[in-house]
């Protein structure tokens, strides 16, 4: 039998793996996403690349 606490971690997984975590990674790096300076500098495509090379 599957316990209601393990059904919710299984629901919540994609939407923690795929959303929450690079939001999470991208704010404590320091990335603005804000209109006034480039979206795609070099934090950014640094912290998508170890997050990306990470799941490897």
């Amino acid at each position: 039998m599957i316990s209601p606490l393990q059904t919710i971690e299984d629901s919540l997984h994609n939407l923690v793996n795929f959303i929450i975590l690079p939001l999470f990674a991208f704010a404590n790096a320091g990335v603005v996403f804000s209109g006034d300076e480039e979206l795609i500098g070099s934090v950014t495509i640094a912290v998508a690349a170890g997050l990306l090379l990470g799941n490897l």
